[in-house]
């Protein structure tokens, strides 16, 4: 039993537990943020461009040899718009929990 309360004692030194959780919320964040990206953003905000293509999605954007830059673009965009949520997030929790303690 030495080495099960060996794993106790490093779930809770290294506080596991909080870091799945944190693991578990930063998943679902992400998860709504790419259906914001993905469902609202991009349709909106390309559906002229779209359009004038003749293409329902995004995805389906490609030239005759088969490049899906429609794809790509749209990979972007989530991309851009997780990397600014996330530190939008990273910002507002250093100047609330370390404040002016941040060197």
């Amino acid at each position: 039993m030495a080495s099960l309360g060996g794993f106790a004692e490093f779930i809770k030194e290294y506080n596991i537990a909080w870091m799945a959780v944190a693991f578990v919320m930063w998943a679902k964040v992400a998860e709504w943020v790419w259906s914001l990206v993905g469902d609202v953003l991009t349709p909106a905000l390309l559906a002229p461009a779209m359009e004038k293509a003749w293409v329902a999605n995004i995805a389906e954007l490609a030239t005759e040899g088969g490049i899906l830059y429609g794809k790509f673009l749209a990979s972007t965009i989530d991309f851009l718009v997780v990397a600014f949520v996330m530190y939008l997030l990273v910002t507002y929790l250093v100047k609330k929990f370390l404040g002016d303690h941040v060197e």
